[in-house]
C-alpha cells in the first residue's frame, strides 16, 4: 500500500504470531532501512518496534492471541476517559466502552457488559 487507505486497515484482525515475526524482523533492520519500509509513515521508523513490543506485552498480560485493527486510538482513548471523568456518562460507560475498544482485544467471554 503506498497510500493509507483506512477502508483496508480498520476491522483487520492481525494474529500475535504475526506480529511475534514482524517484531523479530523490525529487530533486525537498521532505521535506514525501516524508513524505506512501504506504508511506514515518516518520523515512526525508531518508535514501530517499540510499539510492536508493548502490543505483544499487553497481548500476553490480557491473554490475547489476536487483535482489530483501529486507527481510533489516542483520541477514542482521550474521549473515553473524558467520559470515564463525567458523573452523568460514567452510568453509560459499559453501553459506550463495549462497542469499541473491547472489540479490538477479540477474546470470547473476557469482557461483558
Amino acid at each position: 500500500m503506498t497510500e493509507y487507505d483506512p477502508e483496508k486497515i480498520n476491522g483487520t484482525v492481525l494474529e500475535r504470531a504475526w506480529l511475534a515475526d514482524l517484531c523479530a524482523q523490525l529487530a533486525e533492520m537498521k532505521l535506514t532501512e525501516r524508513r524505506k519500509l512501504t506504508g511506514l509513515e515518516p518520523g515512526r521508523e525508531d518508535i514501530i518496534l517499540a510499539g510492536g513490543l508493548v502490543t505483544l506485552e499487553m497481548m500476553e498480560v490480557f491473554g490475547f492471541s489476536r487483535f482489530t485493527v483501529s486507527d481510533a486510538g489516542l483520541l477514542e482513548g482521550l474521549f473515553l476517559d473524558l467520559c470515564m471523568a463525567s458523573i452523568v456518562l460514567s452510568a453509560k460507560w459499559p453501553e459506550i466502552r463495549g462497542g469499541c475498544f473491547f472489540d479490538m482485544g477479540v477474546v470470547e467471554g473476557a469482557f461483558s457488559w
